[in-house]
């Protein structure tokens, strides 16, 4: 069966269960960027997206979503939250630098790429993420042994998010299939950056 397919973005705003969420933690020197769930994000979502980047003595500071608040006490770090609205916590920090970032992200993918598909979606955040740090080398990236296995894999890495980090169902599968597709589910990380 054929699918059709529609174009334009979703009708429905706010936090739903069709939006792709990715997490992003960083220090201001670093960021790591990931793609976490498509839906609602969980406390185990961001332990699973950026759960080992924090040392013990750091201090998390969100907005004040349930989830984040959740995950601090469950990794034990020191969690100062603040309302959006106000843009900053009482003690002065603030997310500006996460928010400038992900204004960035969605410019580029939305204005300069004008848009692009969730199952490609890891793939331009990492992108965007190493081309940040002017780390972008093309015949490294071409010289990777895993990089042709994660291209013919897309799509079944693309199923297996799917079947295990969202509510949706996957359909409208490519028919491609490649000679030299070698498909280990343990073999190719889902979505590791290249």
């Amino acid at each position: 069966m054929k699918y059709g397919r529609k174009r334009g973005g979703s009708s429905r705003k706010g936090d739903n269960s069709f939006q792709a969420k990715v997490i992003a933690a960083s220090d201001k020197h670093n960021v790591d960027m990931k793609l976490a769930k498509i839906g609602r994000i969980s406390k185990n979502d961001i332990v699973c997206a950026v759960g080992d980047k924090f040392a013990k003595d750091t201090k998390l500071v969100t907005d004040a979503h349930k989830s984040y608040s959740s995950f601090a006490k469950a990794v034990g770090l020191e969690h100062i939250s603040f309302t959006s609205k106000n843009h900053k916590a009482v003690t002065g920090e603030n997310v500006q630098y996460i928010n400038n970032i992900a204004g960035r992200l969605k410019t580029q993918l939305n204005r300069g790429m004008r848009g692009v598909s969730t199952k490609y979606l890891q793939a331009y955040v990492s992108y965007f993420d190493n081309e940040e740090k002017n780390e972008i080398n093309v015949r490294e990236h071409l010289k990777n042994k895993k990089a042709w296995d994660i291209f013919t894999n897309i799509e079944k890495m693309y199923a297996k998010f799917i079947e295990n980090k969202s509510v949706r169902t996957y359909r409208c599968p490519t028919k491609r299939n490649w000679k030299s597709q070698n498909w280990n589910g343990a073999a190719v990380e889902l979505y590791p950056i290249l």
